[in-house]
Protein backbone atom coordinates (compact mmCIF):
# COMPACT_ATOMS: atom_id res chain seq x y z
CA UNK A 1 0.00 0.00 0.00
CA UNK A 2 3.24 2.59 0.06
CA UNK A 3 2.37 3.55 -3.58
CA UNK A 4 -1.58 4.21 -2.84
CA UNK A 5 -2.95 7.83 -3.69
CA UNK A 6 -3.35 9.42 -0.69
CA UNK A 7 -6.59 11.16 -1.02
CA UNK A 8 -6.90 14.85 0.53
CA UNK A 9 -9.97 15.72 2.31
CA UNK A 10 -9.90 19.87 2.83
CA UNK A 11 -6.15 20.21 1.58
CA UNK A 12 -5.39 17.26 4.74
CA UNK A 13 -4.17 14.07 3.31
CA UNK A 14 -5.60 10.79 4.73
CA UNK A 15 -2.54 9.88 6.04
CA UNK A 16 -2.05 12.75 8.23
CA UNK A 17 -5.41 12.61 9.35
CA UNK A 18 -5.04 8.98 10.09
CA UNK A 19 -2.19 9.57 12.07
CA UNK A 20 -3.65 11.93 14.35
CA UNK A 21 -6.40 9.24 15.10
CA UNK A 22 -3.91 6.46 15.88
CA UNK A 23 -1.72 9.16 17.66
CA UNK A 24 -5.07 10.02 20.06
CA UNK A 25 -5.78 6.15 20.32
CA UNK A 26 -2.26 5.97 22.08
CA UNK A 27 -2.84 8.57 24.49
CA UNK A 28 -1.01 11.19 22.71
CA UNK A 29 -2.26 14.68 23.61
CA UNK A 30 -4.35 16.09 20.74
CA UNK A 31 -2.06 19.39 20.26
CA UNK A 32 1.09 16.62 20.11
CA UNK A 33 -0.49 14.71 17.40
CA UNK A 34 -1.66 17.82 15.29
CA UNK A 35 1.70 19.39 15.89
CA UNK A 36 3.12 16.14 14.44
CA UNK A 37 0.94 15.78 11.35
CA UNK A 38 1.03 19.53 10.63
CA UNK A 39 -2.65 20.45 10.97
CA UNK A 40 -3.40 23.17 12.47
CA UNK A 41 -5.44 22.97 15.43
CA UNK A 42 -8.45 25.84 14.42
CA UNK A 43 -8.58 23.27 11.32
CA UNK A 44 -9.07 20.45 13.43
CA UNK A 45 -12.81 20.08 14.13
CA UNK A 46 -13.73 20.70 10.05
CA UNK A 47 -11.10 18.45 8.93
CA UNK A 48 -12.31 15.37 11.28
CA UNK A 49 -15.74 15.83 10.45
CA UNK A 50 -15.01 15.98 6.98
CA UNK A 51 -13.28 13.12 6.94
CA UNK A 52 -15.12 11.10 9.16
CA UNK A 53 -18.41 11.89 7.15
CA UNK A 54 -16.00 10.72 3.90
CA UNK A 55 -15.13 7.03 5.60
CA UNK A 56 -18.34 6.39 7.02
CA UNK A 57 -20.05 7.17 3.28
CA UNK A 58 -17.37 5.53 1.65
CA UNK A 59 -18.30 1.92 3.98
CA UNK A 60 -21.50 1.96 1.56
CA UNK A 61 -19.76 2.02 -1.19
CA UNK A 62 -16.36 0.32 -1.30
CA UNK A 63 -14.13 -0.16 1.83
CA UNK A 64 -10.90 0.11 0.29
CA UNK A 65 -11.07 3.73 1.69
CA UNK A 66 -11.39 2.39 5.18
CA UNK A 67 -8.79 0.19 4.46
CA UNK A 68 -6.25 2.78 3.07
CA UNK A 69 -7.53 4.42 6.87
CA UNK A 70 -6.19 1.48 8.62
CA UNK A 71 -3.34 1.05 6.76
CA UNK A 72 -2.12 4.49 7.41
CA UNK A 73 -3.22 4.21 11.09
CA UNK A 74 -0.67 1.37 11.63
CA UNK A 75 2.11 3.07 9.90
CA UNK A 76 1.01 5.86 12.51
CA UNK A 77 1.40 3.60 15.44
CA UNK A 78 4.80 2.58 14.33
CA UNK A 79 5.88 5.94 15.45
CA UNK A 80 4.80 5.54 19.21
CA UNK A 81 6.70 4.00 22.24
CA UNK A 82 5.46 3.77 25.69
CA UNK A 83 7.50 2.08 28.38
CA UNK A 84 5.69 -0.67 30.25
CA UNK A 85 8.09 -1.97 33.06
CA UNK A 86 8.35 -5.02 33.88
CA UNK A 87 6.60 -6.28 30.60
CA UNK A 88 8.66 -5.04 28.03
CA UNK A 89 12.12 -6.01 30.22
CA UNK A 90 11.25 -9.14 31.70
CA UNK A 91 9.96 -11.97 29.35
CA UNK A 92 8.95 -13.97 32.60
CA UNK A 93 6.53 -11.01 33.19
CA UNK A 94 5.36 -10.96 29.87
CA UNK A 95 4.61 -14.31 29.79
CA UNK A 96 2.45 -14.58 33.46
CA UNK A 97 0.94 -10.89 32.58
CA UNK A 98 -0.23 -12.05 28.79
CA UNK A 99 -1.59 -14.89 30.18
CA UNK A 100 -3.76 -13.20 32.76
CA UNK A 101 -5.09 -10.81 30.19
CA UNK A 102 -5.94 -13.65 28.16
CA UNK A 103 -7.96 -15.54 31.23
CA UNK A 104 -9.90 -12.33 32.04
CA UNK A 105 -13.47 -12.20 31.76
CA UNK A 106 -12.89 -8.75 30.11
CA UNK A 107 -9.29 -8.29 28.55
CA UNK A 108 -9.88 -4.48 28.29
CA UNK A 109 -11.22 -4.20 31.87
CA UNK A 110 -7.91 -5.74 32.87
CA UNK A 111 -5.82 -3.75 30.72
CA UNK A 112 -7.66 -0.08 31.49
CA UNK A 113 -7.31 -1.27 35.69
CA UNK A 114 -3.82 -0.97 35.05
CA UNK A 115 -3.31 2.26 32.83
CA UNK A 116 -2.89 0.55 29.78
CA UNK A 117 -4.77 -0.12 25.64
CA UNK A 118 -5.32 -2.88 23.65
CA UNK A 119 -2.20 -1.55 21.09
CA UNK A 120 0.02 -1.95 24.23
CA UNK A 121 -0.51 -5.61 24.41
CA UNK A 122 0.13 -5.40 20.78
CA UNK A 123 3.62 -3.35 20.64
CA UNK A 124 4.84 -6.06 23.55
CA UNK A 125 3.65 -9.20 21.11
CA UNK A 126 5.81 -7.31 18.44
CA UNK A 127 8.52 -6.53 21.36
CA UNK A 128 8.87 -10.16 22.02
CA UNK A 129 8.58 -11.80 18.79
CA UNK A 130 11.45 -9.90 18.09
CA UNK A 131 13.41 -10.45 20.28
CA UNK A 132 12.81 -14.32 20.52
CA UNK A 133 13.92 -14.85 16.79
CA UNK A 134 16.91 -12.93 17.17
CA UNK A 135 17.88 -13.95 20.86
CA UNK A 136 18.34 -18.30 20.94
CA UNK A 137 19.40 -17.95 24.93
CA UNK A 138 15.90 -15.89 24.85
CA UNK A 139 13.92 -18.79 22.77
CA UNK A 140 15.05 -22.04 25.11
CA UNK A 141 14.17 -20.06 28.17
CA UNK A 142 10.82 -18.74 27.26
CA UNK A 143 9.10 -22.38 27.58
CA UNK A 144 9.96 -21.99 31.31
CA UNK A 145 8.54 -18.55 31.15
CA UNK A 146 4.57 -19.70 30.38
CA UNK A 147 4.65 -22.02 33.35
CA UNK A 148 5.82 -19.54 36.09
CA UNK A 149 3.39 -19.38 38.23
CA UNK A 150 3.87 -16.07 39.85
CA UNK A 151 1.50 -13.29 40.32
CA UNK A 152 0.12 -10.94 37.85
CA UNK A 153 3.32 -8.44 37.74
CA UNK A 154 2.57 -5.07 38.56
CA UNK A 155 2.86 -2.66 35.45
CA UNK A 156 4.53 1.01 35.86
CA UNK A 157 3.36 2.42 32.54
CA UNK A 158 4.91 5.41 31.20
CA UNK A 159 2.59 7.99 28.82
CA UNK A 160 2.90 7.28 25.28
CA UNK A 161 5.01 9.61 22.94
CA UNK A 162 5.98 9.40 19.60
CA UNK A 163 9.83 8.43 18.52
CA UNK A 164 11.98 11.07 18.13
CA UNK A 165 9.69 13.39 20.69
Amino acid sequence: MDSAPDPEVLGVALSRYAAVIAYLSEGIALEVALSHAAIEADRWSSVSAAWGTKLAESTRIDTSLVDLFDYHCEVARANVERPLPPLDVDYRAFARFFLAFCQSASPLDFLADRGMVENDIFRLQALWQTRLAEDEELRKSAGAAWADEGGVPEVHPSPARLRGT
